[in-house]
């Protein structure tokens, strides 16, 4: 049996439907580990600094720009999209080049590949043994209910 009469039998559409439910689940998980770090991270208060007379340092919790706003993950068939702005990815790096072409260390904050590569670790795990025979009942009982 070639692997395209696997796929449209009823074991490969419960195995399919099993892969994107867990895509599916894997993608919110991912939204919502970059949300909550990204609220978490202490940036600076430039309007506060600027207000005040940049004498001192203030801080404030989250990002408030709106580049930071732009995140979505999506699932269609056995693909994960995970869709951000370059701005994730650079808030993330731990050095960076500045004017005269140095490098410096900055202070980084996890909102990139911590979530990205936290998150992938347990989406194999889950794709590897988590399609077990009592899930493969859950998802045909599904398959029944949908085409009667």
């Amino acid at each position: 049996m070639s692997l395209l009469d696997r796929r449209n039998t009823s074991t490969g559409i419960i195995e399919q439907r099993f892969i994107t439910a867990a895509l599916e689940k894997m993608g919110k998980d991912i939204v919502e580990d970059v949300t909550v770090s990204m609220n978490r991270s202490k940036t600076l208060d430039k309007e506060r600094m600027k207000r005040l007379g940049y004498k001192k340092r203030y801080y404030k919790m989250g990002f408030s720009s709106s580049k930071f706003k732009s995140i979505a993950a999506s699932a269609d068939g056995n693909t994960l999209t995970y869709e951000h702005t370059p701005a994730h990815r650079y808030a993330d790096m731990s050095n960076r080049r500045n004017k005269s072409g140095k490098k410096s260390k900055v202070n980084s904050h996890p909102i990139h590949n911590k979530p990205i590569w936290s998150n992938r670790r347990f989406l194999i795990k889950e794709l590897s043994f988590g399609f077990t025979d009592a899930v493969k009942k859950q998802f045909a009982d599904l398959e029944q209910k949908a085409n009667p």
